[in-house]
């Protein structure tokens, strides 16, 4: 899953700076499939840190995520025509949200992953019930227990 789209990438910048960073036809367009290219490499950089202290990758937006993957799509658009000294801070920048994301100084505000549950038959398996002041409901069903 990318952690960011075209459409975001498109929303941090002007459409004269993107045709330029994606127009390799001078086509006077920008480039969709280059700025997914540089989506899928900005993924890519982020999974890399992410897995080093989370067992399942987010699977949902998440919006730090989305900030740091924009940012760096950008930087990758840039590696492609030089590089500004604002988007090498704004990478350093990300790549430190990353560094703190890994130490535990960031957290994500993604659902805790859920264990594995014996489906097996014969295996305990109770459903998640909501306890009221008056008599339990039944999750699934809505029905009370």
């Amino acid at each position: 899953m990318d952690y960011c789209a075209v459409a975001d990438v498109l929303a941090v910048s002007d459409t004269e700076t993107l045709t330029g960073l994606t127009d390799d036809e001078n086509s006077g367009d920008i480039d969709d499939a280059i700025i997914q290219v540089a989506i899928g490499k900005a993924t890519e950089e982020i999974n890399a840190r992410l897995r080093t202290f989370m067992p399942a990758l987010p699977t949902m937006p998440e919006p730090l995520l989305i900030r740091i993957a924009t940012q760096i799509a950008l930087y990758h658009l840039y590696l492609r025509r030089g590089l500004t000294e604002i988007r090498k801070d704004e990478y350093a920048t990300c790549q430190q949200m990353l560094k703190d994301l890994q130490s535990g100084k960031l957290r994500l505000d993604v659902p805790a992953s859920v264990p594995d549950v014996d489906l097996s038959p014969g295996a305990a398996f109770t459903r998640p019930v909501a306890i009221t002041n008056r008599v339990p409901t039944d999750f699934l069903t809505g029905h009370c227990a």
